[in-house]
């Protein structure tokens, strides 16, 4: 899913001492365990959750659950890379030709005003298909992301193309406006 995004991250941008969002990998269910150290080492993260229903023999509770399993967000500068790969439980930065890669901003900003209502929103897959649109009113005015019918109602797709994940929400067709892709 390639996101037309509002902010874009400039080529000549030295990520070395400007601070960017990155995706880390983390072991398989280390997302809260990770969040609390980089807590604890002050680093400026960001783990989306929603609330779950859970249920085990004797009881139900409702508990935080992540939204992308297995993933991390950290608004770091590269050089500071090592203090969050030291962190128990991190694997690796998310990247290319192991090179970390930054996520834009308003992909993260994007997330987070969604999360605002996490009962409307549910976790998707990334999606190649479906029509840019940006709300234009509501809560979620100025999120741009892809236009879906799933079961037979329309949601918005928005996601962190990095990891190509996503969540959705649904969307009455009068708050959308279409817009081009710049790719």
């Amino acid at each position: 899913m390639t996101n037309v995004t509002k902010k874009f991250i400039p080529e000549d941008i030295d990520r070395r001492i400007v601070p960017l969002w990155y995706a880390i990998y983390v072991r398989s269910r280390y997302e809260k365990k990770v969040a609390e150290q980089l807590k604890e080492r002050r680093i400026e993260h960001f783990l989306p959750s929603i609330p779950r229903l859970r249920q085990w023999k004797d009881r139900k509770k409702i508990v935080q659950m992540p939204l992308f399993p297995g993933y991390v967000f950290v608004h770091i500068k590269l050089a500071d890379k090592l203090q969050v790969l030291n962190v128990s439980g991190v694997v690796w930065l998310v990247g290319f030709n192991n090179q970390p890669s930054p996520i834009p901003e308003s992909q993260i900003d994007d997330i987070r005003r969604l999360l605002c209502h996490p009962k409307l929103i549910e976790p998707s897959s990334c999606i190649s298909n479906g029509r840019w649109v940006e709300i234009i009113y509501g809560p979620f005015a100025g999120i741009r992301g892809k236009l879906i019918q799933h079961r037979g109602r329309q949601r918005l797709l928005v996601g962190i193309d990095l990891i190509q994940q996503a969540i959705s929400v649904e969307v009455d067709m009068s708050w959308v406006k279409p817009i081009e892709t710049s790719k």
